[in-house]
């Protein structure tokens, strides 16, 4: 049901558009803020207090649902239900859409800076190699996004179902959200662990997928580093990766290489349920 769940999830997400305009987060910064105004009243004025206390109604709300529906037409509402939450928490497609441009794919990792920063390099002197240094930045960047907007979600999905994919995406979207600068370290904290395994598999899936050698190499070399380094791990895997072959364009390279890498963990979940359904 989980691999059912994820193609199901991932195909809406990348080829019915029409229905990211469904996935709308508005509601959640008037549901925080309400709760902290009424925990306000109760004397609970600790923005991380607040936030776990209103991150926890929703949770259980999400588990008493998935069990509910899980006992409908031989689980099949819930895995509806399940799928409707994961194509929820899912991120832009625009990064393994092989018809997009590099600068739409740009701007979608970079919320737009891709872009900017693309035409201040594109004159004066040193155009080219301002171009090549925010082309390198941009390819950076859609790894990354990669991450967080589908590779940890999906993980986190295939661990704890809808909650999991729910819970991180809150972590995530609670960042943005204006709390303070205590709460959002806290949360960055969180989402550092939650994103420390998704993180070195995917760095082992560039492997897979570009030059293996150089990417994993990097990967050994910071495996087991801190949770913090994420980041500065993923884009090292993902430079030794891309270092083989490609078109001259990082940020292509970097979106085609997501995308494979993609492929090859849905095959690696099919197998395994394949396994779990044999046994």
């Amino acid at each position: 049901m989980t691999l059912i769940a994820v193609l199901i999830a991932l195909a809406l997400d990348r080829y019915v558009s029409m229905l990211a305009k469904f996935r709308c987060y508005h509601w959640l910064g008037c549901y925080f803020h309400l709760a902290h105004k009424y925990l306000a009243k109760a004397k609970i004025t600790n923005r991380l207090t607040t936030i776990i206390l209103a991150v926890i109604p929703l949770v259980v709300v999400v588990v008493l649902l998935q069990c509910l529906f899980a006992c409908f037409w031989y689980g099949i509402v819930g895995m509806i239900f399940n799928i409707l939450i994961l194509f929820y928490c899912l991120g832009s497609t625009t990064l393994f859409d092989p018809n997009a441009k590099p600068a739409k794919v740009a701007q979608a990792a970079t919320g737009g800076q891709g872009a900017k920063q693309s035409q201040a390099a594109a004159g004066g002197q040193g155009a080219k190699q301002g171009q090549a240094d925010t082309g390198l930045k941009t390819a950076d960047a859609v790894l990354w996004a990669a991450n967080v907007r589908f590779f940890a979600i999906i993980f986190w999905f295939v661990i704890f179902g809808a909650v999991g994919a729910l819970v991180y995406r809150l972590v995530l979207l609670l960042q943005d959200d204006g709390e303070s600068a205590a709460a959002k370290k806290h949360l960055k904290l969180v989402q550092d662990y939650a994103d420390w395994i998704p993180v070195r598999l995917l760095g082992l899936g560039f492997a897979l997928v570009g030059n293996f050698a150089k990417c994993f190499t990097a990967w050994v070399k910071g495996v087991l580093s801190w949770p913090s380094n994420n980041e500065a791990f993923l884009k090292a895997c993902g430079a030794g990766a891309m270092d083989v072959g490609g078109n001259g364009n990082k940020v292509e390279d970097a979106a085609y290489m997501v995308d494979r890498t993609l492929i090859v963990f849905l095959v690696v979940l099919a197998l395994m349920t394949l396994a779990a359904w044999i046994s």
